[in-house]
């Protein structure tokens, strides 16, 4: 868990984050009414009903499923917190966080208001588990972004980054450039 200074309301408070990820089309649904739409759609984390598909959300605030594979989906990461209802904060409250606006959702969930990146939900549509959001190249995208932001969450989520900075390169054989171990541990 990370405690995160946030302002609402002109105030620095403190808020305590458990977990960064993407809304599941269930969280979608019970939230639609305050979710700022935008105009491009963004990757859900539910499972298709096949193999190669996973839940998005169009413009127009309809779901569908579409392929893994397209890397155009933009990424509307959420943030899990512990401590929203102490804070007075209601749904549909705005929050500035990591240079972004946020919305409360629910009394446990802010989602970003914009995009924060584009990318695909599964490089390889072909696996497995091709639209599992936990085996996802989608998640390891949203860990990567939180990290950059000063966003990290538990102790074991910390230790993975750190493994993967050991590994040094990306895919493409290229050096990691991502956070230092000071910051981390700060």
């Amino acid at each position: 868990m990370k405690a995160f200074k946030y302002i609402i309301k002109k105030q620095e408070i403190d808020l305590d984050i458990v977990r960064v990820t993407i809304l599941s089309e269930e969280e979608y649904e019970h939230s639609k009414h305050v979710i700022q739409p935008i105009y491009e759609w963004w990757w859900l984390r539910s499972p298709g009903i096949i193999r190669r598909n996973a839940g998005c959300v169009l413009y127009n605030g309809s779901l569908l499923h579409t392929s893994v594979d397209r890397d155009s989906g933009c990424v509307r990461p959420a943030l899990q917190v512990l401590n929203l209802q102490p804070l007075n904060l209601k749904i549909s409250d705005k929050i500035d966080l990591a240079g972004y606006t946020w919305t409360v959702i629910s009394e446990n969930l802010i989602l970003c208001d914009s995009p924060v990146g584009k990318t695909a939900f599964r490089n390889n549509w072909q696996a497995d588990n091709a639209n599992i959001y936990e085996a996802s190249d989608l998640k390891k995208w949203v860990k990567k972004w939180a990290a950059e932001k000063g966003i990290l969450i538990t102790q074991k989520e910390k230790h993975n980054v750190l493994q993967d900075k050991k590994k040094g390169k990306n895919k493409n054989g290229k050096r990691k450039d991502f956070i230092t171990l000071d910051y981390l541990l700060s």
